[in-house]
């Protein structure tokens, strides 16, 4: 299979999730463009949640995640992985709570920065970057229940 980029990476991770999530019975759109608050909306019987899907591929179940990440009670997201495992081409989804996700971002930002000032090496507060949700222990694979919808 030939090498993909970044962009070919996350567009298939959206249409994995809006397929996967249309084959369970709910409506799906997907957010055309760079919408920064959310990659799908998704609706069943009159609730609805916007949806941020991040995409990787690999054995490690990690994902790329702006630091900005807000703690919206209507936003979940769905993390793709496109190859979990050499065996299988099928992607498998994790799915966790925007609040789940801030929280694991801001213990990791935490424990970077006090790392970084035991070893002497200031950071400069307000600056957020990247970080990375994972899941290698499987807590939210296949978890669809906390779309809540």
């Amino acid at each position: 299979m030939a090498k993909t980029n970044k962009v070919e990476i996350g567009i298939s991770g959206e249409y994995y999730a809006a397929a996967r999530l249309s084959a369970m019975g709910y409506k799906v759109s997907l957010a055309l463009g760079n919408t920064k608050d959310f990659d799908l909306f998704v609706a069943n019987g009159g609730k609805s949640k916007m949806v941020q899907v991040k995409t990787t591929e690999g054995p490690k179940a990690e994902w790329v995640v702006p630091m900005f990440a807000e703690a919206n009670p209507n936003l979940v997201f769905v993390f793709v992985n496109l190859n979990p495992r050499k065996e299988c081409t099928c992607p498998c989804f994790h799915i966790a709570p925007s609040k789940t996700v801030k929280k694991q971002l801001d213990d990791k930002d935490a424990a970077y920065i006090a790392k970084r000032q035991k070893q002497g090496n200031p950071v400069k507060k307000g600056i957020k970057g990247v970080s990375r949700f994972s899941d290698n222990e499987g807590k939210y694979l296949e978890k669809w229940h906390f779309l809540g919808l």
